[in-house]
């Protein structure tokens, strides 16, 4: 197990690290219409400044992870976090569009070095079923900063205007002073874990990843990971408001509140996550997820104008995304081979980057042909199919495990 030193970091400094890297999204999603009326740019445009912040992800996520394994957690923990204030900081006071968006896509890569350390740290400072509980703890907080950083955007707009809640951005270089004090232990010999491999295949970030994609079920998880964050980015962020503006004629505050319903049960669920995680395979829960998904979006299908039956069928899609979260990082933290864990995480965090940048693209795709109630009644058809499929694979690969089919 890999600690900060001799003395493990305290889990309210990580939760503090993870709720931070979430504010590039959650927090400035409120004052989006502010900054485009301030920059006179039309609504189409947007969608530009929260890609801005969260394309870089995709590609420094792994970058982060890969530095990380080579010179230390801590060590390029410290340089993201500044960089992360002074950029943030600097967009309140961006004279025109394009500087915004050039600030905010650089303040994109130490954004992804947050939240991906953040989970490399508790992966490397507990292990079994406390590594399980910890990571649902970060995984609440995850989803619940999607659910509380809108409002606290909003509040802070409504007193001082929008480049105010950028410049709440000076105040996270605040969690350096507990790091203090806290120091990065020797790094551990190549040849540590690496099974049949040789130090020289893993030398460069190339083998050490290709070493990953090959091991245990660090595949299945990375593919799992970005499934999940394309359903819950695609059909809960992007067509959920659509649906209650055109369809349940819903104003601004009912309709956030809607969105936030399943962040909210995801919150509850990710607190007790370590139960199920240390009962259940990944493939299980990932059954359990599809069928979830499938069941509440059948629900809000049939639902129609139905506001009640719409809120019972987006909390119960919240129940997957509580368990999903911490499941995907503690089998990927579980099978990756010490020195490479923070490589292996940021793939995790790659994958979900990817999930939510192909969810949303395919709703569009979707939404030129048919309504909002047709392409919650196509998620629903296609996760339960889906859920299908994976337990009848289940099944299969069991009774061929006990010798009671042919192989």
């Amino acid at each position: 197990m890999v600690t900060t030193g001799n003395r493990r970091l305290p889990i309210g400094v990580i939760l503090a690290i993870t709720a931070a890297g979430m504010t590039t999204t959650a927090m400035v999603s409120p004052v989006v219409p502010d900054v485009l009326r301030e920059y006179d740019q039309s609504a189409s445009r947007a969608g530009l400044v929260v890609a801005a912040a969260t394309l870089p992800a995709i590609i420094g996520s792994p970058v982060v992870g890969v530095l990380a394994d080579r010179f230390g957690r801590l060590r390029v923990l410290r340089p993201c976090l500044a960089l992360f204030g002074l950029l943030g900081t600097a967009s309140a006071f961006s004279p025109n569009f394009t500087t915004l968006l050039a600030l905010r896509f650089l303040q994109g890569f130490p954004t992804a070095g947050l939240i991906v350390l953040a989970i490399v740290l508790v992966s490397d400072q507990w292990q079994g079923r406390e590594r399980m509980k910890q990571l649902g703890r970060n995984a609440a907080v995850l989803t619940g900063s999607l659910a509380l950083l809108p409002f606290i955007g909003g509040i802070v707009a409504a007193t001082v205007g929008w480049r105010g809640v950028f410049a709440m951005y000076a105040l996270a270089p605040l969690v350096l002073i507990p790091l203090r004090g806290h120091r990065d232990p020797p790094a551990e010999r190549a040849e540590d874990d690496l099974g049949s491999e040789s130090a020289d295949e893993v030398a460069t970030s190339r083998g050490a990843i290709g070493l990953l994609l090959r091991t245990g079920r660090i595949p299945l998880a990375l593919a799992a990971g970005a499934v999940t964050l394309a359903l819950g980015f695609g059909w809960g962020v992007t067509l959920l408001p659509v649906h209650a503006q055109d369809h349940l004629a819903l104003g601004s505050a009912a309709r956030g509140a809607l969105v936030a319903t399943s962040a909210v049960v995801a919150t509850a669920v990710a607190l007790r996550a370590e139960g199920p995680l240390s009962r259940f395979s990944l493939e299980r829960i990932m059954v359990f997820a599809l069928a979830c998904f499938g069941i509440g979006w059948l629900i809000v299908a049939v639902a129609d104008r139905s506001v009640p039956l719409v809120v019972v069928g987006i909390a119960i899609t919240g129940l997957p995304q509580g368990i999903v979260l911490p499941a995907l990082q503690a089998t990927i933290a579980a099978d990756a081979p010490d020195r490479f864990r923070g490589t292996a995480l940021s793939l995790w965090g790659m994958s979900i980057r990817v999930g939510q940048t192909v969810g949303p693209v395919v709703i569009v795709m979707l939404l030129l042909s048919l309504s909002t109630l047709g392409v919650f009644l196509v998620g629903a058809l296609s996760t339960l199919v889906g859920a299908v499929l994976l337990q009848w694979w289940l099944v299969l690969h069991e009774r061929k495990r006990k010798g009671r089919i042919p192989t």
